[in-house]
């Protein structure tokens, strides 16, 4: 099966070091467990456009230092010898389209067949996950975000909801599963083949 891997806490431990960025930042004292959603300018109550600029320099300053999520390499050794396919599916800006890359091949060389930027929350040309899912042949997703959840399962595309704090009210049905982890993803995958 051919599988798409959302990049920013699914393969990168990206918003733990960022919640303590913005903590630095604002004299807070948010715990990650807390974050009930993963658009952070929602919990500091800052403009949206402040907070893509906290991102950009977080980007700029932190994403060769992103440790992968724990359990994460030998979960995707386990899902490619088990015969399935991984694509990186992200919404991610093209602009750091190298350094997303050279992050990847750095923690899980020769895993991925290719590397998909949709470019959502920036600017220029953008597409969606259920799109590159669509265009790709992609039939599950491993994903934290609801927005990218619903979307994929509004175009018949499978989904392992990999948990996060923002995501802990949603329970499982016929074609999502949640997965506590990456220990539970490849249950979760092979559940959903089965449906």
């Amino acid at each position: 099966m051919r599988i798409g891997v959302d990049v920013d806490d699914v393969l990168a431990d990206f918003s733990s070091p960022l919640v303590s960025y913005l903590n630095a930042i604002y004299g807070t004292s948010f715990a990650y467990d807390a974050m009930h959603s993963p658009y952070f300018e929602r919990v500091w109550k800052i403009p949206s456009v402040t907070m893509k600029t906290h991102l950009n320099d977080f980007v700029a300053t932190h994403i060769y230092a992103l440790e992968p999520c724990r359990g994460a390499s030998d979960s995707l050794a386990s899902l490619v010898d088990a015969g399935h396919e991984l694509h990186v599916v992200t919404a991610r800006a093209h602009s750091i389209k190298d350094q997303t890359i050279r992050w990847i091949d750095g923690h899980f060389k020769g895993v991925f067949v290719e590397c998909h930027l949709t470019n959502q929350y920036a600017e220029g040309p953008k597409t969606t996950k259920p799109d590159v899912c669509s265009n790709e042949g992609i039939e599950l997703i491993i994903d934290d975000n609801l927005e990218h959840v619903y979307s994929c399962l509004r175009k018949s595309v499978k989904v392992v909801l990999f948990g996060q704090p923002w995501n802990k009210m949603i329970r499982p049905h016929n074609t999502i599963v949640r997965a506590d982890g990456w220990k539970g993803v490849l249950p979760a995958v092979e559940l959903l083949g089965q449906r």
